[in-house]
């Protein structure tokens, strides 16, 4: 998954946003969401909850360390664009 060299100060990108991880023939070394740490967390079911402008969405979730290590948990949200954009 690399951009080839250009000739000069022209390099053409046409690849859109079928880059990195949105790219379908992309290979990443570990899966979205493999952590690593010393310990292991529980996560409650994600909610869906009202939230005044300027929010466009509030999501409420508990996190629990379920292991015997102290360690923070960073959670990740990941969107996409809908079908209709035409983009991946």
């Amino acid at each position: 998954d690399s951009i080839a060299p250009g000739l000069g100060d022209d390099v053409p990108y046409s690849e859109g946003l079928q880059i990195g991880y949105r790219n379908t023939n992309f290979q990443a070394a570990y899966p979205f969401g493999f952590g690593l740490t010393y310990t292991t967390f529980s996560y409650s079911k994600a909610i869906l909850e009202n939230c005044t402008k300027p929010c466009i969405a509030k999501i409420r979730t508990t996190v629990t360390n379920t292991g015997n290590g102290t360690a923070p948990a960073v959670l990740q949200l990941y969107l996409s664009m809908p079908m209709v954009a035409g983009q991946p």
